[in-house]
């Protein structure tokens, strides 16, 4: 059975683009406090896991949302669930340089930003 370049090449395209995924979503991993935040929310640590698993949890009450992740680039695509059904969305730029992650209100238009605090 003869095996076309253009199927080989098919499938060496799938699997780098797979690690290339994981590269980018193994960059987040961990958990990232809010650092700075000029609208003054609730402080909250962000957690993001292996798997594209997603957490978010208030400080000072110790409340937790959980949700899903999706990593493009820089760009850090979050759902958050409520039983069960995407409650709500947010979108965070993720800042190599700094190693922080921003996230800019869409009602405020100003920008949270999350520090690292472990991997």
């Amino acid at each position: 059975m003869k095996i076309s370049q253009s199927v080989i090449a098919a499938f060496i395209l799938f699997f780098a683009s797979i690690g290339f995924v994981h590269a980018e979503q193994d960059r987040i991993l961990g958990s990232w406090e809010m650092a700075y935040d000029p609208d003054g929310d609730t402080k909250d640590i962000l957690t993001f896991q292996k798997g594209g698993a997603f957490s978010t949890t208030e400080v000072s009450s110790g409340k937790k949302l959980d949700g899903f992740f999706v990593v493009s680039g820089n760009v850090v695509k979050v759902s958050i669930l409520h039983k069960g059904m995407i409650a709500a969305k947010m979108e965070l730029q993720y800042d190599d340089k700094s190693d922080s992650l921003n996230y800019k209100s869409d009602q405020t238009k100003n920008v949270s930003t999350y520090k690292r605090i472990k991997k």
